[in-house]
């Protein structure tokens, strides 16, 4: 097994999602972007509880990409503070290794 990133996000626009997702697999930040429609999120933001419908990304990149990755959504992200998260996971070495091909870590 080898470790994928999975980096987590919201936004509040499904062509918003959509335009990121495209952004970060064509810039090679990411091999893949699942995109979850319309979950609602509830918070305190400013004092008051907010609920909102928001679209969830889970961007799948490398340990390498991690931190390119990160940063590039940090910039490009609309939100004041953006949800930005992630987590390590086990994965196939089959998966890890086209991951790591489409994120220009390892060649063909």
């Amino acid at each position: 097994m080898a470790d994928v990133v999975v980096i987590r996000t919201t936004l509040d626009s499904a062509e918003l999602a959509e335009q990121l997702a495209r952004q970060a697999v064509e810039q090679r930040l990411a091999a893949c972007v699942q995109i979850t429609p319309a979950i609602r999120s509830t918070y305190r933001w400013q004092g008051e509880i907010e609920t909102a419908t928001e679209w969830l990304l889970e961007i799948k990149t490398t340990p390498a990409m991690r931190q390119k990755t990160i940063d590039w959504l940090s910039s490009a992200h609309p939100y004041e503070l953006p949800e930005i998260i992630w987590r390590c996971d086990h994965a196939t070495r089959a998966y890890s290794d086209w991951v790591q091909r489409e994120t220009g870590v390892i060649d063909d």
